[in-house]
């Protein structure tokens, strides 16, 4: 998934990028492994009903939700929300609010106004802004607007708690009963992230709950500026689509709320 600057309909990648998510999300994996991850991958590609992808960014998060496609000509249906309301806005501002005795109160712009109330009240309140970036350093614990630490595990998993359950919430009210294990999810990660990085993401993932373990193949990373170019190749102008085919390179400049990740797209297939 993208998430572009107005909600609309775009496209989703193929199995055979799946599979190759599924090699990305796994560290220090023989090649047995992998081939076991792959074939476990292709035996569950009919059991899920929706696919559910997190966009969880350095300034600001949203989700988007997709059906799974029966027919093969079918374009997939996929949609943006914000998490914490209904607005235009596909996104809210990846802020996190805990209270003094680390339980979370808060997520995205709720975060940033009760913060504010409880300042304005005289009390005091752990707010977490910018927290991927200690990621990126891999530090062990997050920095609190006043300077507080809590540990960044807890952080970024209650992030992606909050992001799953409201998108849970969401396809609820859009199909009614939802069974959890026939949901895949997407979560979206910087190009420049090491395997430590990705693995921190998949243990977070189970701290949120939304895979029982880390070697699940029910959640998929994909690289930012990757998705970005699938969605320049498959959802643009016939003009641009035209020069996104083979042999041609393309450079994608991603320009996010912390990092700026610069990437070399080899087209190596003429388009269909």
């Amino acid at each position: 998934f993208f998430f572009s600057s107005r909600r609309r309909h775009t496209r989703c990648r193929d199995v055979s990028w799946a599979r190759r998510c599924v090699q990305d999300t796994v560290s220090t994996q023989s090649t047995w492994e992998i081939i076991n991850l792959n074939m476990a991958l292709l035996k569950e590609e009919g059991s899920f009903t929706h696919v559910i992808a997190i966009d969880f960014g350095t300034g600001a998060s949203g989700y988007g939700i997709a059906p799974k496609i029966l027919d093969p000509t079918q374009k997939p249906k996929i949609e943006v929300f914000n998490p914490c309301d209904e607005s235009d806005d596909q996104k809210t501002p990846t802020a996190i609010l805990f209270d003094n005795q680390f339980n979370f109160i808060a997520f995205g712009n709720q975060a940033l106004i009760k913060y504010a109330e409880l300042l304005d009240d005289g009390g005091t309140a752990l707010l977490f802004q910018t927290y991927k970036m200690h990621l990126l350093h891999m530090d062990k614990n997050a920095i609190s607007a006043d300077g507080r630490e809590l540990s960044l595990m807890t952080v970024i998993s209650q992030t992606l708690k909050f992001i799953a359950e409201k998108a849970l919430d969401k396809l609820a009210e859009q199909v009614g009963k939802v069974i959890p294990t026939k949901i895949r999810w997407l979560l979206t990660v910087p190009a420049l992230w090491s395997e430590e990085h990705k693995q921190f993401m998949r243990k977070a993932g189970v701290e949120a709950g939304i895979i029982d373990n880390i070697n699940s193949t029910q959640m998929l990373l994909c690289l930012e500026p990757e998705g970005a170019s699938i969605q320049c190749r498959e959802d643009s102008e016939e003009s641009l689509k035209a020069q996104l085919v083979k042999p041609n390179v393309v450079m994608v400049l991603d320009c996010g709320g912390g990092t700026v990740d610069i990437t070399a797209v080899s087209y190596t297939h003429l388009r269909a």
